[in-house]
């Protein structure tokens, strides 16, 4: 198995946690979360918090891979774009949890998380830092973009495309062939049935937007 370490030590890592060891293709060797004020441990996993600490772990225990296990989505690309020079001798891993579907031409990208019992349909692509959650369906033909998100419950139909850095809340529906945009939050429990815009903020049945939404704005 490679040898891994997971950035992020909140209840989105545990999740990760547990695919990964369901999964048995990686080895993980400890945690990295430099919002914590100390040294601690989850899972059984001890848990830096130092970016020193961070280099010498990562060389002294020989660590091939990582995964950003971050629920928050513009954190999770902002801790992956500002940390490049740490980052870029190692593999961006994806994990699938092994009760996922994953049917015919699904293409998943690097440092991808697949739930529990979510269903990908045919030719699904989930772009690179994107995750799905437990028993989401990606309809035919679906794209997510880099760093989105697809919380659990939801349904995306055949040849959604959903932009980079969105979040899609649970038990979100979105129709057949409609397009979300980059850096837009749908609220949990609407019906999509028209086409969202960039930066904003959507919720209902039928889905509306609200309001204009910061890039950086908190939502987990």
């Amino acid at each position: 198995m490679t040898d891994i370490f997971l950035w992020g030590a909140s209840s989105h890592a545990q999740c990760v946690i547990n695919i990964i060891h369901k999964e048995k293709k990686y080895n993980i060797k400890f945690l990295f979360d430099p919002t914590l004020p100390e040294r601690t441990s989850v899972c059984g996993y001890d848990v830096f918090c130092e970016l020193e600490e961070l280099k010498s772990e990562i060389a002294s225990q020989k660590i091939k891979g990582y995964i950003i296990a971050i629920g928050d989505n513009y954190v999770r690309r902002k801790m992956h774009d500002q940390h490049r020079d740490i980052l870029a001798d190692l593999e961006f891993v994806t994990t699938v949890d092994p009760t996922a579907h994953i049917q015919a031409d699904v293409k998943l990208g690097k440092g991808v998380v697949v739930m529990g019992g979510a269903y990908l349909e045919p030719s699904a692509v989930m772009e690179d830092g994107a995750w799905i959650g437990i028993y989401a369906v990606l309809g035919h033909d679906c794209q997510v973009g880099s760093f989105s998100s697809v919380a659990m419950n939801s349904a995306l139909g055949g040849k959604v495309v959903v932009g980079n850095t969105t979040a899609i809340s649970m038990s979100v529906t979105i129709v057949n062939k409609l397009h979300i945009g980059h850096n837009t939050l749908v609220g949990a429990g609407s019906l999509v049935t028209r086409s969202i815009g960039d930066g904003v903020l959507a919720f209902g049945s039928p889905a509306k937007v609200i309001r204009e939404r910061a890039l950086n704005e908190v939502y987990l």
